[in-house]
C-alpha cells in the first residue's frame, strides 16, 4: 500500500508539471526525432541505371508497368517473368503493354516510379515507392470515366522454381484480438511449399524463397477489396518451372463509382548483408540478466569474470522499471543503479541493453490523455504489476505511441547511456481498428477490416535505428523479440530473437506444422523457412523457455545449431537464472568463436556436403563448418527418441586430407585420433553434439 501511495504521488506530479507527459500537448507529441532521408548503414544510397534500381546487394529492373520485370539478389535473377497486376475490366482483360514509366522522384534513399494507362472508360495510375533497403511500396489507382464494371483484379509474382522450396505466412484471416483465439490453422507459420501448391485466406504478408534469397509480398489491409472466395484470397501455384504467387483483390463483378486505390508491397531478401561471424558471436552474448541481479547483485567482479568469458552485451529485463515495458524509471530506488551499473559495464567495453514492451501500463502518466489513442482495438491486455497495482495493454505503432517512445529512447540515451533496447514485440504486427489513430478499414462489400500497421511499424524501427546507429549513438543494437520473420520492420534491427512463440504450441496442443518428425515443436522445414535468418539477412537468436514447455533446452539447442543458429543462453555468472545446460550452451559458443568461423565454408545437411556421410540419416542430420587447412566444426543432431550411436563418415580423399592423421574434440569432453574414415559419436535422444577435427 506505501508504495501505491508513493507511486501514485508520483505521477500527479509528472501529470501536473510542465505538460510534459499528461496533458493535452506534452513534449512528444508530433516531434521530428530521427526523422530524416539519411541512407544508414550498412546499405548503400540508391543508384539508376537506365531501367535498373541498383540497391545494396540486389537490383530491381522496372518494366513499363512501374512494376518489376526482374529482381536480382547477388547476381541471381529470381524472377520467372514480371511481377503483374492483372485487370479484367468489362469482360475483357486489360492490356498495359502501351503504358510507359518515367521515374517521378529519384533520391539517394528512394525513388518513385509512375505509370499511366488510359482508356475510354477508365484510367490507372501506378506509383511504386522503392526505399534504400529495397522496400517497396506499390500504389495502384482506378478512375472511372464510363461506366465500368471490373470482373477480376489479381496479383501475380512468377518465381524460378530453383528459387523456391520455402515460404512463410502471417496470421490467417481470423485475427488474433485475443491471444487465445490464435490456432493451428490461424497462426503464423513457416515450411516447405507443398508439391500442390497452397492457398489461404488473406494474411498480410507471404515469403516465398530458399535458405539463402527469397520476396516477401505484403499488404496492410483489404481496404476496398471485394473478394469472391474468402478461403483463397491467396494461392501460391506451381507449374512447370514456375512457382507463381496469386493474391486475389477484386474477384466478382463491381462497379466503382468513384477513384479507388489499392496498396500492396514486395521487398526482396536478404535485406542487408549478414554480419561477420565475429559480429554474430557478439550477439549471440546477449544475456538476459533481472533487473535485481543486474542492478543489484552484480558486483564489479561479477562483471570482470564475466568479461573474462567473453560477455559483450547485457540485457536488463523488465524490472528495472517500475510500469511494465515503459521507457523510463520514475524512482531514484531504480534510476540510480541503472546509472551506476551502465557506467561499470562501460568501463569494461560491455554494453547495456534495457527491455521495452509494445504495452503502456493503465498506471502510466500518458494513460488518462492517451492510452485509449495509443492502444490496439479490440483491447488485448498484457502483463499485471502490483507495484502499482495496473494491468497494461498492447498498443502498436501508430502517430501517438511512436512519438512517445522515440521521444523517451532518445531521453534514456541522453540520461543513462544505454546502447540499444531490447523491443519485446514491437516489431511485431498487429491487426487493430484503432480509429483514434487511423486503423480499421472496410472493403468494397462494406465489411470493416483491420489495419495491420506494416508502414508506421517499418518507420518506428527506422527512427530508432537512428537513434542506435547515426544520433546519438552511432555502434548501439536493436534486438527484436520478434516471432513472425517480418521483413519491412526486421530490416532495421541489429538481430533478432525468436521461438518463444512455439510455446503457444504446447499450450494449446498443436505441434509443427509439414512436420515429420516435431522437434521442439518446429519441424526442420519451419526452421529453415523462419527462425535461420540467413535469407533474410537478419542473424537470429533461438529462444524457447525449456522450464515452460515439455521440450528440453538441449533439444531446441540441437535444433537451432544445426542450422548454424546460436540458441539463447545463461551466462555462468548469472546465477540467478539456475540454467543446468548453461556451461555446456557455453561451451558451444566457445568452440564457434575459437574456430573462427570467418573464413570458412558451411555445409548445411540440407545441401551438398562433400567428405562427410551418416550412416543412420533417417535418425541424424549433421552440419559443418570447413576451413581451408581441413579443420572442421560439426554439429550432429540425433533426432530419434532413443540415445544412439552416430558414424560420421569421413572421405579423407574428397576433403584432401589423404596425409594427415586428424585428432577430435568435443563439446562433451571427448578427445581422440581420427585413424580412419569413420567416427562414431554416442548421443542423447532428442540432443546433439559437437564435433571439431584438426
Amino acid at each position: 500500500m506505501k508504495n501505491y501511495i508513493v507511486w501514485l504521488i508520483i505521477s500527479l506530479l509528472f501529470i501536473s508539471s510542465n505538460n510534459v507527459l499528461g496533458l493535452d500537448n506534452p513534449v512528444w507529441i508530433d516531434n521530428n526525432i530521427a526523422m530524416t532521408d539519411d541512407v544508414l548503414d550498412p546499405w548503400q544510397k540508391i543508384e539508376i541505371n537506365k531501367n535498373i534500381v541498383k540497391l545494396t546487394g540486389r537490383d530491381y529492373e522496372i518494366s513499363n508497368e512501374a512494376l518489376m520485370s526482374n529482381i536480382s539478389i547477388n547476381g541471381n535473377k529470381i524472377l520467372q517473368d514480371p511481377i503483374k497486376i492483372k485487370l479484367k475490366v468489362n469482360n475483357e482483360w486489360v492490356d498495359f503493354s502501351p503504358a510507359k514509366f518515367q521515374f517521378e522522384t529519384i533520391k539517394n534513399n528512394k525513388v518513385i516510379v509512375k505509370s499511366e494507362y488510359n482508356s475510354k472508360s477508365f484510367k490507372t495510375i501506378t506509383r511504386t515507392n522503392i526505399e534504400y533497403d529495397g522496400f517497396t511500396q506499390v500504389d495502384f489507382t482506378i478512375t472511372p470515366i464510363a461506366n465500368l464494371t471490373i470482373n477480376d483484379c489479381h496479383i501475380e509474382i512468377p518465381l524460378k522454381k530453383e528459387f523456391v522450396s520455402l515460404f512463410t505466412h502471417h496470421y490467417l484471416e481470423k485475427p488474433p484480438y485475443d491471444i487465445n483465439s490464435i490456432n493451428k490453422e490461424t497462426d503464423f507459420k513457416g515450411g516447405a511449399l507443398p508439391d500442390e501448391g497452397w492457398f489461404g485466406p488473406f494474411s498480410p504478408a507471404i515469403w516465398l524463397g530458399n535458405e539463402s534469397v527469397g520476396i516477401q509480398w505484403f499488404s496492410e489491409s483489404m481496404e476496398g477489396w471485394s473478394i469472391s472466395n474468402r478461403d483463397r484470397v491467396i494461392e501460391i501455384k506451381r507449374s512447370g518451372d514456375t512457382v507463381s504467387l496469386f493474391v486475389h483483390i477484386i474477384g466478382k463483378n463491381y462497379s466503382p463509382q468513384k477513384e479507388i486505390t489499392f496498396k500492396f508491397g514486395v521487398i526482396a531478401t536478404p535485406v542487408k548483408p549478414f554480419p561477420s561471424f565475429q559480429q554474430y558471436s557478439t550477439f549471440s552474448t546477449a544475456q538476459a540478466a533481472s533487473a535485481a541481479m543486474a542492478l543489484r547483485w552484480l558486483s564489479p567482479d561479477d562483471l570482470d569474470k564475466a568479461v573474462q568469458k567473453g560477455l559483450k552485451i547485457i540485457v536488463i529485463h523488465q524490472m528495472w522499471t517500475e510500469l511494465q515495458g515503459y521507457p523510463g524509471t520514475f524512482e531514484n530506488r531504480n534510476a540510480k543503479p541503472l546509472k551506476r551499473f551502465i557506467q561499470e559495464a562501460h568501463n569494461r567495453n560491455l554494453k547495456v541493453i534495457v527491455y521495452i514492451g509494445n504495452m503502456l501500463s493503465m498506471a502510466a502518466p500518458e494513460w488518462p490523455n492517451y492510452g485509449e489513442k495509443m492502444v490496439i482495438e479490440p483491447k488485448r491486455d498484457s502483463k499485471k504489476r502490483d507495484a502499482p497495482p495496473a494491468r497494461s495493454v498492447l498498443v502498436d505503432a501508430n502517430r501517438f505511441f511512436s512519438d512517445f517512445l522515440v521521444y523517451n529512447i532518445q531521453q534514456m540515451i541522453r540520461e543513462y547511456d544505454i546502447d540499444g533496447v531490447m523491443l519485446d514485440g514491437t516489431g511485431m504486427i498487429f491487426p487493430c481498428e484503432n480509429k483514434r489513430h487511423g486503423h480499421g478499414v472496410t472493403d468494397s462489400d462494406g465489411n470493416n477490416h483491420p489495419t495491420y500497421p506494416i508502414a508506421e511499424t517499418r518507420d518506428l524501427l527506422r527512427r530508432l535505428y537512428h537513434l542506435f546507429h547515426m544520433s546519438p549513438k552511432r555502434d548501439g543494437i536493436i534486438l527484436a523479440h520478434v516471432g513472425s520473420p517480418f521483413v519491412p520492420s526486421l530490416s532495421f534491427c541489429d538481430f533478432r530473437w525468436a521461438g518463444e512463440a512455439t510455446l503457444r504450441r504446447y499450450r494449446k496442443g498443436y505441434f509443427g506444422w509439414l512436420a515429420s518428425l516435431p522437434l521442439g515443436g518446429v519441424s526442420l522445414d519451419e526452421f529453415r523457412a523462419s527462425y535461420m535468418g540467413y535469407q533474410y539477412g537478419i542473424p537470429t537468436i533461438y529462444m524457447t523457455k525449456a522450464d515452460k514447455s515439455p521440450v528440453s533446452a538441449n533439444e531446441t539447442a540441437a535444433l537451432a545449431l544445426l542450422h548454424g543458429v546460436m540458441p539463447r543462453f545463461n551466462w555462468l555468472d548469472f546465477a540467478d537464472k539456475k540454467d543446468p545446460n548453461a556451461l555446456e550452451h557455453y561451451k558451444v559458443w566457445k568452440m564457434r568463436k575459437d574456430f573462427g568461423l570467418d573464413g570458412s565454408v558451411f555445409y548445411p545437411y540440407w545441401g551438398t556436403q562433400p567428405g562427410v556421410s551418416i550412416e543412420q540419416p533417417d535418425k541424424a542430420k549433421v552440419s559443418f563448418y570447413k576451413k581451408p587447412d581441413g579443420s572442421m566444426l560439426l554439429f550432429i543432431m540425433n533426432m530419434s527418441d532413443n540415445d544412439e550411436t552416430i558414424n560420421v563418415k569421413f572421405d579423407l580423399g574428397v576433403l584432401g586430407v589423404q596425409a594427415r592423421k586428424f585428432q577430435y574434440d568435443t563439446v562433451s569432453g571427448k578427445h581422440g585420433m581420427l585413424s580412419n574414415s569413420s567416427l562414431p559419436v554416442s548421443i542423447k535422444a532428442k540432443s546433439y553434439e559437437v564435433v571439431l577435427v584438426y
